[in-house]
């Protein structure tokens, strides 16, 4: 006697493994897709560099104790100069005003970056009025694609913007990285008359 025939049971059990190995490679492609492309497509604005020697890097590896240097403020409210990318400029900045207090939070060589709480709040509205770009909750504007620091030399003397990726806007770490290379910042003026002052 032959065994019976079950064939037609077996179908429709390897038809759900066919499309559940299917799902599941088309899941696997997906990540690594996805893992390969984190490097961004380009240098986000804030930093005017002529060549590019250390490449995109994690600003991470450059932070410090803020606590250890002193703050930095303004002398006068000023308009500060747009930020530049290459050939990409920025559009008008929020002013930099007095009571702004700055705090170091990277050092690159002998150039370090300065960040303001109050001045990201400032210009996180500023774009939100002209672009609709971000959100303001009481306790300040939130959302904004980038933190503005500013680029100065230990005695004060501003160079230019670098802007870096908010962590609260990117997906991966990686998304983050940036040209870290400030040995070739080019000055697109409007900064020489407005250094900063020390206040320990």
């Amino acid at each position: 006697m032959k065994p019976p025939d079950t064939r037609h049971k077996l179908r429709p059990i390897l038809a759900f493994l066919t499309r559940s190995q299917l799902l599941r490679n088309t899941l696997v492609c997906s990540l690594l897709s996805l893992a390969a492309c984190q490097t961004p497509f380009f240098q986000p604005g804030g930093l005017v560099v002529m060549q590019s020697s250390i490449g995109y890097e994690d600003p991470d590896k450059y932070l410090v104790d803020s606590q250890s240097y002193p703050h930095y403020y303004a002398k006068e409210d000023f308009e500060p100069p747009k930020w530049r990318s290459g050939p990409i400029t920025g559009s008008s900045m929020a002013t930099i005003e007095p009571t702004d207090v700055w705090v170091v939070t990277h050092r690159v060589k002998e150039y370090l970056l300065i960040y303001s709480g109050d001045y990201q709040d400032r210009q996180c509205r500023r774009l939100n009025q002209l672009a609709h770009v971000g959100y303001i909750r009481s306790d300040g504007c939130h959302g904004s694609d980038y933190l503005y620091h500013i680029v100065i030399r230990p005695s004060g003397v501003a160079v230019g913007w670098m802007l870096l990726h908010n962590p609260e806007r990117v997906l991966f770490k990686r998304d983050r990285y940036i040209d870290m290379n400030i040995d070739q910042v080019r000055n697109n003026g409007g900064w020489d008359e407005h250094p900063f002052t020390l206040r320990p």
